[in-house]
């Protein structure tokens, strides 16, 4: 089976380029990322091409975006942040036409890198809290000064508001990139059960492949849309700049715990599954030795797609303790 994190290996395309300690030649990175870029401006140049009251269906894919990305901004960060709009319209699409041209085979996945999502996310930071400052002064820094927190409390309030504050870049890259990644390598490693496995016991791990690029298309687009709102979020606290109140961030640090531990149930019903699956392979061996080393295949495929349950089920609680 072949190494499924190959597929994320940066390669220098054409002749090596250093300045100094720093090697910018163009890599396959880099060309995607280009033709990222082309094929949105190629997109809007025909959609756009000829415009009228009723519109035809490509102008409609366009007005859709246009709409789509409008009205997620005016409900998240309302009217003030319509100067924006070109922003996260081009954040949005390029993070989309970035997940969605990776799932063609043989593509690159550039979301995949965290060096990119982080460029991003540090960029939307850095962005975001400069208009803070530039709209209310220093009196953004209340921002890590809950109200109601007892005057006791309040230097260690501050400090995890500081933190989870300057958490923002990590949390909204790792996310982006830690999906596109785990998706694209659970591709890769049920693409090889099925070549290893050949035609008789391919079948399973064949159809966990094609109902797994369906979700992930269907993730390549929610994680564009969760990076884009997030940031228009952020452009909310720095534009508006309304604090919570203690009962309102006691509600959302509940709402997180809930939400974990919900999510952690899957590691007892991977539990139960392993469990299920060795148990049951163990009283068939006693009754059919002779059978049991043909159905081992069949074991581990069980176990191993028992087990990804259940881990999925513990990353989804870390993300949510952790990156929330």
């Amino acid at each position: 089976m072949a190494n499924p994190m190959q597929q994320f290996e940066v390669k220098t395309i054409g002749p090596k380029i250093e300045i100094g300690n720093f090697d910018i030649s163009f890599t396959n990175s880099s060309l995607f990322m280009v033709i990222t870029v082309s094929l949105i401006s190629i997109f809007f140049v025909i959609t756009t091409q000829k415009k009228s009251l009723v519109p035809s269906r490509l102008q409609l894919l366009s007005e859709m975006a246009y709409q789509f990305v409008a009205k997620m901004i005016s409900e998240t960060a309302g009217s003030k942040a319509r100067p924006f709009f070109p922003f996260i319209l081009t954040l949005f699409l390029f993070v989309l036409f970035c997940n969605m041209i990776g799932m063609i085979p043989y593509s690159f996945t550039v979301t995949s890198h965290i060096i990119v999502t982080f460029a991003l996310a540090a960029f939307i930071f850095v962005g975001v809290t400069i208009i803070g400052f530039i709209k209310h002064g220093f009196g953004y820094l209340k921002l890590f000064v809950p109200s109601g927190v007892p005057v006791v409390l309040l230097p260690v309030i501050v400090v995890i508001e500081v933190i989870s504050y300057l958490s923002r870049p990590i949390s909204l890259s790792v996310r982006l990139f830690a999906n596109m990644m785990a998706g694209h390598t659970m591709l890769k490693v049920f693409g090889g059960f099925v070549i290893s496995l050949g035609v008789v016991g391919g079948w399973l791990p064949l159809s966990f492949s094609v109902a797994l690029t369906g979700l992930e298309i269907l993730v390549a687009f929610l994680q564009a849309y969760v990076f884009a709102i997030l940031t228009c979020i952020y452009l909310n606290d720095a534009l508006k700049f309304t604090p919570l109140t203690k009962e309102e961030r006691m509600e959302v640090a509940a709402a997180k715990l809930i939400g974990a531990g919900l999510a952690a149930i899957a590691l007892a019903g991977a539990g139960v599954g392993i469990g299920t699956i060795f148990g049951n392979y163990l009283s068939a061996a006693i009754r059919n030795p002779s059978a049991a080393q043909k159905q081992f295949p069949n074991l581990l495929l069980g176990f191993a797609l028992a087990e990804a349950t259940g881990l999925f089920g513990l990353v989804v609680a870390l993300i949510i303790l952790f990156a929330f």
